[in-house]
């Protein structure tokens, strides 16, 4: 067992690792009423500033593994060998709400 989840470039398909990780996952909230709005750059504009300020709180952390956006979703993965990395990764959600 090791303690850190690696880099992408640590796997092949013949090892395997067994270790915490934190998965988070941010969103818009109604972000279907959001789509709908007629003034696209209005839109645009809401959905730029929430991802690129919910990825520069997320990418702030030195376990971070993946970061990304899907939709209107920001996800990030960290290891998290420490309870108290947990935590400090809860924080950075609690942020964002």
């Amino acid at each position: 067992m090791t303690n850190r989840f690696p880099n992408d470039d640590s796997f092949t398909f013949s090892n395997g690792y067994y270790c915490w990780v934190t998965a988070i996952f941010l969103d818009i909230r109604n972000s279907s009423a959001l789509f709908g709005d007629e003034d696209k750059e209005k839109v645009a504009k809401v959905i730029k500033s929430f991802t690129s300020e919910t990825i520069e709180i997320l990418r702030n952390n030195d376990n971070l593994r993946e970061i990304g956006i899907r939709g209107d979703c920001v996800y990030a993965i960290y290891t998290s060998p420490m309870k108290r990395d947990e935590y400090e990764l809860a924080e950075k959600t609690f942020s964002r709400n």
